[in-house]
């Protein structure tokens, strides 16, 4: 999954389905509030510090494993909070 992909084809590199991927969507933009909370600083997702990038992906990873859903990948994980960032920014 690339940062430029299609909504679509995360979900499906995610290996989600419609409720999962929606869960997803929820949990990343309550952990990108958190982040920018945390890190003013940081105006955009490459400019979180690698071990927050890190931090982060094991927590997103564990509250998904509690619901049953599906982990994701660094891949996945850059495509969502490139994005999420920009939505909470504004």
């Amino acid at each position: 999954v690339r940062v430029s992909s299609k909504s679509c084809e995360a979900q499906r590199g995610a290996g989600h389905n419609g409720a999962q991927w929606k869960r997803f969507l929820k949990i990343t933009h309550e952990e990108t509030e958190n982040m920018v909370l945390q890190l003013p600083h940081c105006s955009s997702w490459v400019n979180v510090p690698a071990n927050h990038q890190e931090a982060l992906l094991q927590r997103l990873n564990h509250r998904l494993k509690a619901e049953s859903i599906p982990t994701i990948g660094n891949d996945v994980l850059d495509w969502r909070m490139s994005q999420s960032f920009r939505e909470v920014r504004r």
